[in-house]
């Protein structure tokens, strides 16, 4: 099973974690972004059907600061999925044609899956997610907030927010979906030149301005705190601002230790997905903290 950073970026890994696809929340979203469709979901079953489902506290599902469960396919694929209630987060295997994904600081890689919301899905990758202590069975369904998580009884997974779901089946186990798909090829697909410019904001680092007293999102590439002497944080992409940037990577970094998962210490922190990259991947990529937000923003610290 692959492993995808913030949801907060992870855990998750970003996309990715946790969606907000399609947004103003994320400009680069909609930048030739096929919708994808499969079948309408069925509706979901009533107590009073023949086939209804058991619905289960989130609370069993509480591990840490986020909601972690696992699943096992009819055919045996085995998987799990993170929540929020407003995003849920699957693993599973992509189709050939969904395109790899980059999460910062991470290099393009097949994704390894998928986050729905009320905006959209989009594929990401997921590392470093806390085991989780419950399944989700077959007939059981959890429901979160916007989230709705569900076994059929042919043990097929469904996650769903609004109009949007991913659906898990198969051995592998395989990832399809109902609503819109937001996907963005990643940044070294779009160019067949090495080098970027200098004055790309993908890659500019903006160390002008004292930008904690502002609430607007900052260009990506921006470096908060370091005109301020706050937190450092990089806004990578996506439309954040340095006060939700630094009060993110503060939270996560006062209670990482006491709450993360896994040798990254991934844990959710305000729908974000962060995690700790181990010290050589911290030196191949000059982030000590990575989080990805439910709309696919990313911020990193040194």
């Amino acid at each position: 099973m692959r492993k995808i950073a913030a949801l907060t970026s992870s855990l998750l890994v970003s996309v990715a974690v946790l969606a907000g696809c399609g947004s103003e929340s994320d400009p680069e979203a909609g930048d030739g972004a096929p919708s994808m469709t499969t079948e309408q979901l069925t509706p979901t079953s009533t107590a009073s059907e023949e086939n209804s489902f058991k619905d289960v506290d989130p609370a069993t599902f509480a591990n840490r600061s986020s909601h972690v469960f696992s699943f096992e396919t009819a055919a045996g694929g085995e998987g799990m999925c993170v929540f929020t209630k407003e995003v849920a987060t699957c693993t599973g295997k992509a189709a050939e044609d969904v395109p790899d994904v980059e999460v910062p600081p991470f290099p393009a890689s097949r994704p390894g899956a998928a986050t729905v919301s009320a905006d959209g899905i989009r594929y990401t990758m997921v590392e470093g997610v806390p085991p989780a202590k419950a399944a989700l069975a077959t007939q059981e369904r959890v429901k979160f907030g916007e989230v709705t998580c569900e076994m059929s009884e042919d043990s097929d997974l469904t996650c769903s927010v609004g109009e949007n779901a991913l659906h898990v089946s198969g051995a592998n186990p395989d990832l399809a979906t109902t609503g819109t798909v937001i996907v963005t090829a990643p940044k070294a697909t779009q160019s067949t030149s090495k080098s970027t410019s200098a004055s790309s904001p993908a890659t500019t680092t903006n160390l002008d301005g004292d930008y904690s007293e502002n609430d607007e999102p900052v260009a990506p590439g921006t470096m908060c705190g370091a005109a301020s002497g706050n937190t450092l944080v990089k806004v990578e992409s996506g439309a954040v601002s340095c006060l939700e940037a630094q009060s993110i990577i503060d939270e996560y970094t006062a209670g990482r230790h006491e709450s993360g998962g896994g040798n990254s210490l991934a844990m959710m922190v305000q729908g974000w997905s962060c995690s700790s990259p181990t010290a050589g991947r911290a030196r191949e990529t000059g982030a000590s903290i990575i989080c990805d937000g439910p709309g696919g923003e990313h911020i990193t610290a040194p």
